[in-house]
Order: structure tokens, then sequence, then C-alpha cells
């Protein structure tokens, strides 16, 4: 399984009428946001916030999903079914392979912005 379904980025640019400007607008508000949610999975997992990892987990699960990095969002649907009602045992190393897929994730996205969008391809 690729890290990237690029086929669901390309699929965003035809949803918002092929409007480059807005995809990357969409794109680095998912990385930043992104970033903010790995953050507050780290945090909530050291500190035993289950409600936080729950929330975190389920927000970048749909984000991941929606940007095409599946294998992330799955990783963040256990991560997520795991944590209704305390901290899984397995948090740090979830959290950790999150992390870590969200890095590619985000590397993936990055160049496939740099080499289909930013240079006026269609993305096919």
């Amino acid at each position: 399984m690729n890290v990237l379904d690029t086929r669901t980025l390309a699929q965003l640019q035809e949803l918002i009428g092929g409007d480059r400007a807005e995809l990357l607008e969409l794109v680095d508000t998912f990385l930043i946001e992104g970033d903010e949610i790995v953050a507050d999975m780290q945090a909530a997992s050291s500190n035993g916030d289950v409600e936080l990892l729950r929330r975190s987990a389920h927000s970048l699960k749909a984000s991941a999903q929606d940007f095409g990095a599946n294998q992330l969002s799955a990783l963040c649907a256990t991560l997520e079914s795991g944590s209704k009602t305390a901290i899984p045992a397995t948090a740090d190393a979830q959290v950790s392979d999150i992390a870590q897929h969200f890095a590619t994730a985000k590397l993936e996205i990055k160049r496939y912005i740099d080499d289909r969008v930013s240079n006026g391809t269609d993305g096919q």
C-alpha cells in the first residue's frame, strides 16, 4: 500500500473546481493542523488525557483520509477505537507510529504538490 493515494488529491482538486491556490491552502492547513494534532496526541498519551487522545486521533483520521493518507488514517482509527474509555497500554508506540506516518505523508503530499500542482499538471 502506498503512503499516499494521489487519486484522492486529484479528486479533491477536481471537487474544488481545479483551483490550485485553494488546494495549496487546504494542503497547508492540513499540514499545519496535522503537526498540532500529533503534538496533542503525544501530550495526551503522556498526560493520560484519554478524551484529547481520542479526539485527536479522530480528527487526524478524517483529515488524513481526505488527503489520501490512508495508512495514517487507519493507524488513527485503531488508536481512536482503543481510546474509548482509557489510554491503551500501547498508546505511546501507536502515537510514535502515527507521527512517523504523518511525517512521511507530509513529504509525499509536498512532492505531489511540487510535481503536479505547482507545475500545472493535472495530477493524473
